[in-house]
This record gives C-alpha cells, sequence and structure tokens, in this order.
C-alpha cells in the first residue's frame, strides 16, 4: 500500500538543528583540542626539562631545579616543575648513574645518564 502524505510544514526546524548540532557539538570538539594540547604540551616541557636540566648539571654544574624554571619559563608553563634527582653512589663519581625524574602537571618523563 502506498502512502500519500504531503509534508509541506519546515518553519522553525532549521535553527535548532544549527544550534544543538553546530554550537554544541563544536564547542565540545574544541573543548577536547584544547585538553590534548595542553597535555602534549606539558609533556613536552617534561621531557625537555629532563634532558636540559640534567645536561646542565653534568656540563657545567648548575643546579637542575635553577635550569628546570628557567625552560618553564620559556614555555610559559604555570606550574612548577617537580624534580627528583638520583645519584648512584654519588653525583660526581666517575661511572655513577644520574636520574632525574620530572613532573610538570600530569605529565611526566626521566633522563639518565652515567658519568
Amino acid at each position: 500500500m502506498k502512502n500519500n502524505v504531503v509534508y509541506t510544514d519546515e518553519t522553525g526546524s532549521a535553527i535548532i538543528e544549527f544550534l544543538v548540532f553546530g554550537v554544541l557539538l563544536q564547542v565540545g570538539i574544541l573543548t577536547l583540542f584544547l585538553q590534548i594540547s595542553s597535555l602534549q604540551t606539558s609533556q613536552l616541557v617534561a621531557e625537555s626539562i629532563a634532558r636540559h636540566a640534567l645536561r646542565s648539571f653534568v656540563i657545567l654544574d648548575l643546579d637542575p631545579k635553577q635550569t628546570a624554571m628557567q625552560i618553564a619559563q620559556d614555555f610559559k608553563v604555570g606550574v612548577d616543575p617537580e624534580l627528583e634527582m638520583l645519584c648512584e653512589p654519588n653525583c660526581f663519581a666517575e661511572g655513577s648513574l644520574l636520574r632525574l625524574k620530572v613532573k610538570v602537571g600530569s605529565a611526566e618523563a626521566s633522563s639518565v645518564f652515567v658519568r
């Protein structure tokens, strides 16, 4: 059996569809993009601090915390990085293992060096 119903009234639905699908979905996607971008930036900062702070400690004998703060300022990070330096048996002996763990926000990175 064939249905012969003709729909002629299409008023009012385009604006609702635009608001729901256009604006709300775009806001959700934009929020997701900004969160992922923030996480990626934090990870990049943590890895950069781990590498360069340990290198500056070994080569120039600079405090890793000072180097970490300079790098965090360069990246304009609002969170202070947390550093944990482990040296086995000590930090200045030949053959000793130096490990620097860095945490910036939720991102973590580490760097290892053998003197």
